[in-house]
């Protein structure tokens, strides 16, 4: 077998190598390469997977959240609706009250009178 070559010696040509260690050669770096090739393969195929999944996550978040922005503008108007029954409430309340004072005053101008 020859000398591959070093700084003193040349380099020894291709036809001068024997078939094995070109192939081996050969194979060496190939055999890495598929393995790195493979492995970020397989990175590449997960961080897609990951993608899809925050895809599908985001839709679901934005369907969330224009439920709630529906409940929250119905809680608003029912709340809106609640305070304006309440305000009724109040003003008929004090109405009621200012009759039935007068209602009482009424009464009791009767009662003397008789």
């Amino acid at each position: 077998m020859k000398d591959c070559g070093s700084p003193t010696k040349p380099r020894v040509s291709p036809m001068e190598f024997p078939s094995t260690h070109s192939a081996l050669a050969t194979i060496i770096p190939y055999t890495a390469f598929y393995d790195w090739f493979k492995k970020t393969q397989k990175k590449s195929r997960q961080l897609d997977e990951m993608i899809a999944r925050l895809d599908e996550i985001g839709k679901d978040l934005k369907e969330a959240n224009r439920k709630i922005d529906s409940l929250t503008n119905a809680l608003l108007k029912a709340n809106s609706k609640v305070e304006k029954a309440a305000i009724e409430y109040k003003l008929r309340d004090k109405e009621y009250k200012k009759l039935e004072k007068k209602y009482n005053a009424l009464l009791e101008r009767l009662s003397t009178a008789e």
